[in-house]
């Protein structure tokens, strides 16, 4: 086995659910191997942070102000009844990623390249939330929130629907929006959820596979350091 065959297969090994022959193999290349005891560690770091992480309280509104402003036809009520059902019920889920974007007092700059914080796997043909924190240092008001679906995955209630844009308010502290995302097909593909105030953009990646995985939890693997 060699370095990509066990980063494909990493998920598999951190819950021992490769098969016999692979699991052998899987160990016998982590023996040798140090790039691939770091992607480990690493992994079985994020895990565990992951579960420690309390989830921050939604702000009053927040999700629901979302799809409001997002969705604009009356025509749209029964979608965006669905969409914040969807909100609603991913609050009390575990937290299954937390992608957070960090906004400092007057640090926002120009253009920020989108950073790529972690990758998910999500089941065919399943729903697996994505809990985006907007973590702000004071209250932004006005700020355009942007949310680019990959074709790989929907918002349940938005079919079809690739981008999500809508203004709200910030408060100082963590704002979470819990997405709730459903498998469409076999694939792989990027999410990117942006904030813009001023003229000025901050962004981050989630790397989304879809059918990699018998289980309709999302999994979280480690990115390859710079």
């Amino acid at each position: 086995m060699n370095c990509k065959q066990f980063e494909l297969r990493l998920d598999d090994y951190l819950d021992h659910e490769l098969f016999p022959g692979e699991a052998i193999d899987a160990d016998a290349h982590l023996k040798q191997c140090p790039a691939c005891q770091t992607r480990v560690e690493r992994a079985r770091t994020l895990q565990h942070m992951l579960k420690e992480i309390p989830t921050p309280p939604l702000r009053s509104g927040f999700a629901r102000e979302a799809i409001a402003r997002a969705s604009g036809s009356d025509g749209k009520k029964h979608q965006r009844r669905g969409f914040v059902a969807g909100f609603s019920t991913a609050i009390a889920a575990s937290v299954a990623l937390m992608a957070v974007i960090t906004l400092l007092p007057h640090s926002l700059p120009e253009q920020l390249a989108p950073v790529e914080i972690a990758q998910v796997a999500i089941s065919l043909e399943q729903t697996q939330t994505v809990n985006l924190v907007f973590n702000t240092a004071q209250a932004l008001d006005g700020a355009t929130l942007t949310i680019a679906l990959p074709a790989n995955v929907e918002v349940p209630g938005l079919p079809g629907q690739r981008t999500i844009t809508w203004q709200t308010n910030l408060q100082a502290g963590k704002n979470i929006l819990p997405l709730p995302l459903k498998g469409l097909r076999r694939d792989e593909g990027e999410l990117l959820a942006s904030i813009e105030q001023d003229g000025k953009i901050k962004s981050v990646r989630v790397h989304i596979s879809v059918g990699k995985t018998l289980h309709p939890q999302a999994r979280l693997r480690p990115l390859h350091s710079a």
